[in-house]
């Protein structure tokens, strides 16, 4: 069996799993032969497996052998060697440490033995009358030498039993190493086996797998550049996030990412029953209309909730990165797809109903080669990261906003109450009105675009009509969402007020609550 040195041709990522190809060049003699592709990814789909020969020949059969194998086997063996080694010098060591404290001890032991050898001469030589002032003299120098020899003959057995304990721990601790189980690397591999037939020549073998625990996702980055020289302008970068968990590694791999969605199927969905039953309505409930306010989010946002898939606008897309690395390891790893610049107009943005803050918002126009796709996009002002935000899939020309963070020279607030006005005849009619402060404390006058909201009725019998006498703008112009858009300039260390208000014009027997 010939095992193949084959290498990463290309790898295609979608939503959910990746198709990997490799290729082999190799010559062939003729007749049958069995060719091994190795330390391929466990998880390879055995449906999807397909191999072909580029050259004289064609592919018999294709076989999957999986196996474990322990990468850390030969690190283990040699540490026990290195042990085993380490515990015999230890033990020759011990054996010489034994032997310097049995010898530091007999000489001990043979210098108090001449202390009282020499002590018990002295003692007879005095008994016989031999002593005076040079003996006494003698003594005592003597004593004090034998005494010495003593003190340091014990320092030196002290010593010998020091040297022999610290062999001792070293060899128990190399016996808890080698008690210690030791930590393997096993890792479950497989092996492909092509059997290909040939009438001789060079030929190329391609392999394509697909495999699961791989995606990618689009993410962005906005950087906003402020010049004096030069207008404003926005970099905008597209990167896909790509995630790896296939138990191979893609080093300097040609990577294909693409938004086709092959898991799903072609056939139809069933439409289930959707029965509608109809009812008389009762005469209270024909006189009486019952409304009720509720809020919509307009317009809502594709990539808020759980994990969403790639927004592509319906029509599948590939880009393509030349070479990468994509370890095998389960964290996103960026890879850059596409980037732009272009022109753009900044403004303050105030909409006090949701939020105090006066936001810096830039307008331009995707100016890229291709759509943007939907996905997080991290924002820079100038150098410095001012939050993250999404972005909904925008086709090349079209018009794109992005927030950059808060000015905190300008806070906004707002309050609403409601102005009733007494009719003699007839109901009173309640004006709701909304007013925004908004303050500065810039030192250079600038504008600010107010956001206001006034209801939009869906009924024929509920009108909502503008009170411009109670506003300070006089009437505004509404979108069919029922937004207003008011520009204002505010001063230096000034604030300015912006007051609109409605009310509702009903007819019929209509139960209306209050706005808010």
């Amino acid at each position: 069996m010939t095992t193949l040195d084959h290498r990463l041709e290309q790898v295609t990522i979608y939503e959910d799993r990746a198709d990997v190809v490799r290729t082999a060049a190799i010559t062939l003699t003729s007749g049958a032969h069995p060719l091994r592709f190795t330390a391929l990814s466990p998880l390879i789909d055995e449906d999807r497996l397909v191999a072909r020969l580029e050259g004289p020949g064609h592919i018999d059969d294709v076989v999957i052998v999986r196996k474990v194998v322990d990468d850390g086997l030969d690190e283990i063996q040699a540490r026990r060697a290195q042990r085993s080694r380490e515990r015999q010098a230890l033990q020759a060591e011990l054996q010489r440490a034994q032997d310097d404290v049995d010898l530091s001890l007999h000489e001990l032991r043979a210098t108090e033995q001449c202390l009282q050898w020499w002590a018990s001469a002295n003692a007879r030589r005095l008994g016989k009358g031999e002593g005076g002032d040079d003996v006494d003299t003698g003594l005592d120098a003597g004593f004090a030498d034998f005494q010495k020899k003593l003190v340091q003959a014990a320092d030196v057995v002290d010593a010998a039993h020091a040297g022999l304990s610290c062999v001792q721990e070293a060899l128990k601790q190399i016996d808890v190493e080698d008690a210690r189980p030791e930590p393997t690397r096993k890792r479950r591999v497989c092996d492909v086996i092509v059997r290909a037939s040939s009438t001789g020549g060079e030929c190329r073998v391609v392999l394509s797998t697909v495999l699961p625990c791989a995606a990618w996702r689009p993410t962005h980055e906005a950087r906003l550049l402020r010049s004096e020289a030069k207008a404003t302008s926005v970099r905008f970068l597209t990167h896909a996030a790509v995630w790896n968990r296939t138990g191979e590694d893609w080093k300097n791999a040609k990577l294909v990412l693409s938004t086709a969605r092959p898991a799903l199927g072609a056939e139809l969905p069933p439409l289930s029953e959707d029965r509608l039953h109809l009812r008389q309505k009762s005469a209270e409930e024909r006189r009486t209309i019952v409304v009720e306010h509720r809020t919509e989010a307009v317009p809502p946002s594709a990539t808020q909730g759980g994990a969403p898939g790639v927004d592509d606008g319906g029509e599948a897309r590939v880009f393509s990165v030349a070479a990468a690395d994509i370890p095998d390891d389960g964290r996103p790893h960026l890879v850059e797809l596409a980037s732009f610049e272009a022109p753009c107009t900044l403004a303050h943005v105030a909409i006090p109903e949701k939020a105090a803050q006066v936001f810096v918002r830039a307008s331009f126009v995707n100016s890229g080669r291709g759509p943007i796709l939907a996905g997080p996009v991290n924002l820079v002002d100038q150098g410095a990261w001012t939050g993250t935000g999404d972005v909904l899939y925008t086709g090349a020309g079209d018009d794109l906003d992005l927030s950059f963070g808060s000015d905190d020279r300008f806070a906004a607030s707002i309050n609403k109450r409601c102005i009733v006005e007494k009719k003699t005849l007839g109901k009173d009619i309640e004006h709701w009105l909304q007013e925004v402060t908004v303050t500065s404390t810039s030192t250079t006058p600038q504008q600010v675009l107010v956001l206001l909201r006034l209801p939009v009725s869906e009924l024929a019998q509920v009108k909502v009509l503008q009170s411009p006498q109670h506003g300070t703008e006089g009437e505004l112009k509404l979108d069919s969402h029922g937004l207003a858009r008011v520009t204002t300039t505010i001063e230096p260390g000034r604030e300015r007020r912006i007051a609109a208000a409605f009310a509702f014009d009903t007819s019929g027997d209509v139960r209306l609550p209050p706005p808010w």
